[in-house]
């Protein structure tokens, strides 16, 4: 334990020790011509009683005089502010995901299913940053990486209801993700999806949840296994919705894509294919970075106080009764 304002403590010590020597020069000073001379005392402080009953005193003096310096010391050092400090080296669990949703027109409940499960988890989140991307034609980023999960569970809602149709408030999801030619573009999704992340230099948990119906209607700049080649270059997981997971397919395509970055496909058509999903990113284990060590100090002035109430109380409560 430490004194937070020692210089206070000090300060307050000095200046009643330097009361006490003032007050005792002051007494040793004092004259005596006003005292009343009397004969034959001597008889009287000789006798037992007289003498016990002056060292009954005496003792009464020291003792309170003790009480005094004790609540002098305790005083000075409640002044000073006792406290206790701690270092401790917090580690920031650095895991990053990516909603990656195609917003075509059949993945209207998948999608809404999805942002409503991870507004449900975002409050259990420590230090991991969300982002949420919008694929159709092109890829609309409908907020960036981030850890303000306030923001964040306000967007999810918003996106959940626009998913819903603008007349239940929402805003749509859709917007700016159309363009002529081309529908579905998983790759180039994906891809926009990866290139989301940021803080490439740094080691952290990366996983894109890739919500999409797999129905490709278009050229593509990526292909689907170029996409996934890109997440695996950068160490991102990629976790599917595959509505077609059968072999031979191209659900097969976007299965084998997924499982190439250390990812999951799930078959839309599974009950709890989303909880799934959530349960697999929430599994991988996050990145841990150890921040600079910070010291906290503790106050403990729990004891100094009760000590000093119990000493003011005795020497009340002493003072009281010897003077009856």
């Amino acid at each position: 334990m430490s004194l937070v304002w020692w210089p206070l403590t000090l300060l307050v010590l000095l200046v009643a020790i330097a009361g006490v020597a003032v007050l005792w020069w002051r007494e040793r000073g004092r004259s005596d011509g006003d005292a009343v001379l009397a004969a034959h005392t001597d008889r009287l402080t000789r006798l037992p009683r007289y003498r016990a009953a002056l060292a009954r005193l005496r003792l009464r003096l020291i003792a309170l005089g003790a009480v005094l310096a004790l609540v002098l010391v305790v005083g000075a050092w409640t002044a000073g502010r006792p406290s206790r400090e701690s270092s401790t080296t917090p580690e920031a669990r650095t895991r990053d995901i990516v909603l990656c949703l195609d917003v075509s027109g059949s993945m209207t409940e998948v999608d809404k299913a999805v942002v409503e499960r991870f507004s449900t988890i975002v409050d259990g989140f420590e230090g991991e940053r969300i982002a949420l991307v919008f694929f159709d034609g092109r890829a609309v980023t409908a907020f960036p990486l981030t850890d303000d999960y306030e923001f964040v569970v306000e967007r999810l809602d918003e996106a959940a209801a626009g998913f819903d149709g603008l007349s239940r408030g929402g805003t749509d999801p859709a917007a700016g993700t159309y363009a002529e030619g081309g529908s579905s573009l998983i790759g180039d999704g994906l891809a926009s999806c990866v290139l989301a992340f940021d803080r490439k230099g740094e080691k952290r948990s990366r996983s894109v949840v890739l919500a999409t119906d797999n129905m490709v209607n278009g050229p593509q700049v990526y292909t689907v296994p170029e996409a996934a080649a890109l997440a695996k270059e950068s160490d991102i997981r990629v976790y599917a919705l595959n509505p077609n997971p059968f072999p031979g397919t191209e659900g097969a395509e976007l299965e084998q894509a997924a499982a190439r970055t250390g990812g999951k496909a799930f078959a839309l058509e599974d009950e709890g294919a989303v909880d799934g999903v959530v349960d697999d990113v929430e599994r991988t284990e996050a990145a841990k970075t150890p921040k600079a060590p910070a010291v906290t100090r503790d106050d403990r002035p729990r004891w100094p106080l009760l000590l000093l109430s119990l000493l003011l109380g005795g020497y009340a409560l002493a003072a009281w009764w010897w003077r009856r």
